[in-house]
């Protein structure tokens, strides 16, 4: 980079300048008797004042050309971070409350942690291998027409499906003191369909939106109000959080591979959107039969009033870590190994009759007695219970491998049906790093669904295309 006369003399100016501020900040910290912590903050902040400024410009086009939601980027931060804030010991709370919950993490849980990071960079690596189809689509891929009819009539079944639930187990947002009661009710096939469609209603007409590129006021009106519509009709059934951050998520991955979104803008969204659900989560407890443990919790903790809301959702992320840390003390010293039992139950969702998840397995496990759902253990927790640190490393490179995969298929061909197949599988393992990995058999299901709805969709001269294809094969 070549500087002219003026801005070398410029730069020159502001080492020197800086230069002295040092000597002086470390002249003050002899004199002053500044402990060594601020030292080294203050010579951290003079050195980041002196090389941040020159350095700005190469940052900023190295941000904006960043694919955030690559499996590169997103999943190993999000684990990192998750990890981290989760093992921090920054509160002194006393062992008999919640569980032990705040009870100090060992410091060799960050091996689990690394074990697990490694084995997905593997599963990274060896995804790369396997092969991925690089033709290229000509003209438009969807009849907008036929894939408007779909989704009329997936509103219709999800309207259908709320109507039965409703009459079966009340509205329970009406009925706010039995919210934790009444979801441990809902499930069943008719409350997994209300979800699938619900789901699909939620995340299709925004997608198709931007698919078809139009900017006419009813197409971003029906992208904002039909999607608040059918998410209010979810939670009135008491469905909790999960069922709103899960397409949400989806959406925003997606999002950013039809219209790239600057940084800054993901992080607003980001920062709201886990305001607004931790707020759910809080005002859910506060409402309902079981508040007085939650209050009593965050008035022990001395969290202040006006920050409780925010703060419920944090407290969240030590309890999935402090539960992987118990199974380990528990599992095989007190429990043998699964062997496959765990990681493989959201397979047998589908089938007759109730049937508990790993998190309720997990909260049997550890003879935690509380009302409401179970209890996740992050993405870890099923992996390792099943066959301890080589399980979470096989099993971490599984996730890497599929996230992998899926991406360069994306990148290579980036269909409308790509797109969002890989949204929703980063969104899963997003999602999974808290809620135990994949945790239903709809995570299979669903791509499978949406598939489905792609083909009755597609458009005429996409079906002549593939016909011409087939037959040059034969």
């Amino acid at each position: 980079m070549n500087l002219t006369g003026f801005e070398q003399v410029n730069q020159g100016l502001r080492i020197a300048g800086f230069g002295t501020a040092f000597l002086l900040f470390l002249l003050a910290s002899v004199i002053l008797g500044f402990s060594s912590t601020v030292v080294l903050l203050g010579i951290c902040g003079l050195t980041m004042a002196i090389f941040l400024p020159p350095a700005m410009p190469w940052i900023a086009s190295r941000i904006r050309d960043l694919d955030l939601f690559s499996p590169y980027i997103a999943f190993p931060i999000a684990y990192i971070l998750w990890f981290t804030l989760g093992s921090v010991n920054f509160i002194d709370a006393p062992p008999d409350l919640a569980f032990g919950y705040f009870d100090p993490i060992p410091f060799w849980m960050y091996g689990l942690y690394a074990c697990g990071l490694a084995g997905y960079f593997y599963g990274l690596y060896a995804g790369r291998l396997l092969p991925v189809s690089r033709e290229t689509p000509s003209g438009r891929e969807l009849d907008m027409r036929k894939m408007q009819r779909i989704l009329w009539i997936t509103l219709l079944g999800f309207v259908v499906a709320w109507v039965f639930l409703a009459l079966v187990f009340g509205v329970t947002l009406l009925h706010p003191d039995t919210a934790n009661l009444d979801r441990l009710a809902h499930r069943g096939p008719v409350y997994q369909i209300f979800i699938y469609l619900g789901w699909t209603c939620v995340m299709f007409v925004p997608i198709f939106a931007w698919t078809r590129g139009s900017t006419r006021r009813y197409d971003w009106s029906s992208v904002v109000v039909l999607p608040a519509v059918v998410s209010l009709l979810i939670v009135s059934l008491g469905a909790g959080r999960s069922p709103l951050v899960i397409p949400f998520l989806t959406l925003v991955i997606a999002r950013s591979y039809f219209k790239k979104q600057p940084l800054w803008k993901l992080a607003v969204v980001g920062t709201v959107a886990f305001g607004v659900f931790s707020s759910l989560g809080y005002f859910r407890y506060m409402m309902s039969a079981t508040s007085a443990p939650q209050v009593s919790l965050m008035e022990r903790l001395g969290v202040p009033a006006q920050l409780a809301p925010v703060v419920d959702m944090s407290i969240d992320v030590r309890y999935s870590v402090a539960a992987l840390r118990d199974l380990t003390r528990t599992v095989p010293a007190s429990i043998p190994f699964q062997y496959g039992a765990i990681s493989f139950l959201p397979l047998t969702s589908f089938l007759p009759g109730h049937r508990d998840m790993s998190d309720v397995v997990f909260k049997n496990m550890l003879g935690h007695d509380f009302e409401g759902s179970g209890e996740p253990a992050t993405i870890l927790a099923p992996l390792y219970v099943d066959f301890g640190w080589s399980g979470v490393f096989v099993g971490m490179s599984v996730y890497g491998l599929l996230l992998s995969w899926t991406y360069r298929r994306m990148k290579s061909r980036p269909t409308t049906v790509r797109i969002i197949t890989y949204a929703w599988w980063l969104q899963n393992c997003l999602f999974g790093i808290f809620a135990n990995g994949f945790i239903n058999v709809y995570v299979f299901l669903l791509p499978i669904f949406w598939s489905f709805l792609f083909y009755l969709a597609r458009s005429d001269a996409a079906l002549s295309e593939a016909e011409i294809g087939a037959a040059a094969l034969r």
